[in-house]
């Protein structure tokens, strides 16, 4: 039978407490189960792989550079040969599009050495924005232009074709870049600033629309969209979800007060002329939703991870 040994005397009540004596072996360290402290590593690391995996940054000043680069180089590569357009014939301005697709293939393929994806992503929307959306804009704006289009005259196929060529490529953008941005969700409207500026900026161009104004065009966009996310970048993070929408309202308001606008001709039908605003209001509701829709990715990749690894 097991003696007892007072261990404490509290003043007041004059009782003693009493602790039974346990052998020495019960106060000695116990021996650590393997099994269990595998366990306990594994269900620490369940919980947080996918979360250290999303949430890996690089420097606030790296990032900048890394994300203005491709529109950097857009502007050098298309700006110079239109800064010099009296001097040069078509041929040459031609040469603008390829020097700016092989700087893209360039800064492309080095981001995928990497491994950045929000890098790849960028070089990715820049390629696409100046191999594809570019050319759909200036024939979608040129068509809308075109004297006698509408369902009344049996041509509203051609326009209506294009115009939703134009929002698949936009929608087809906004989607790689909020998949790409899941990481960092905040910097996917700096991705996607790009082909959202040129919406406006082609739509509301003097006529006619040609080769040499197209150049100008995207020269100009890509390095205001290049200052915008390179100082942007910097600000807060809690306020770089809102650069790109005030950037995108601050081109609207430069538009406007140019007095660019959208021209139609007088034969235009009805359907026709709410083409071009149909288009800016997709393009504006798609740069307020690709950041929100860049985060939502990071939560469902973050549930669906943890999901698996306690599965496994």
């Amino acid at each position: 039978m097991a003696t007892h040994r007072p261990i404490f005397e509290p003043l007041e009540s004059g009782k003693v407490v009493y602790l039974p004596d346990l052998p020495a072996e019960a106060f000695a360290p116990q021996p650590s189960d393997p099994a269990r402290g595998r366990a306990g590593t594994e269900e620490g690391f369940r919980r947080n792989r996918a979360h250290a995996l999303l949430t890996r940054e690089r420097s606030d000043a790296a990032s900048s550079l890394a994300l203005s680069a491709p529109l950097a180089s857009i502007a050098l590569a298309m700006g110079l040969p239109a800064l010099f357009s009296p001097r040069l014939e078509i041929g040459a301005l031609s040469f603008a599009y390829v020097l700016a697709l092989l700087v893209i293939a360039a800064g492309f393929s080095i981001a995928r050495l990497r491994g950045e994806s929000l890098d790849v992503a960028g070089w990715t929307t820049a390629g696409v924005t100046i191999a594809i959306l570019t050319p759909l804009l200036a024939v979608q704006t040129e068509t809308v232009r075109t004297p006698y289009v509408g369902a009344e005259f049996g041509t509203l196929r051609p326009v209506t074709l294009l115009t939703a060529s134009v929002l698949a490529v936009l929608i087809g953008l906004a989607a790689i870049t909020a998949f790409s941005a899941a990481r960092e969700p905040e910097h996917a409207g700096f991705v996607f600033v790009f082909p959202a500026l040129l919406v406006p900026a082609i739509s509301s161009v003097p006529q006619p629309i040609s080769q040499l104004a197209t150049v100008e065009i995207v020269a100009a966009v890509s390095g205001f969209a290049a200052i915008a996310v390179l100082f942007g970048r910097l600000a807060r993070r809690g306020l770089r979800p809102f650069i790109c929408p005030v950037v995108f309202a601050l081109l609207i308001g430069a538009l406007a007060t140019t007095g660019r606008r959208w021209l139609f001709e007088e034969t235009s039908g009805g359907i026709v002329r709410a083409l071009p605003l149909a288009l800016l209001g997709v393009t504006i509701l798609l740069v307020v939703a690709t950041p929100l829709l860049a985060l939502y990715v990071r939560a469902v990749t973050v549930e669906i991870t943890r999901r698996d690894d306690s599965q496994s």
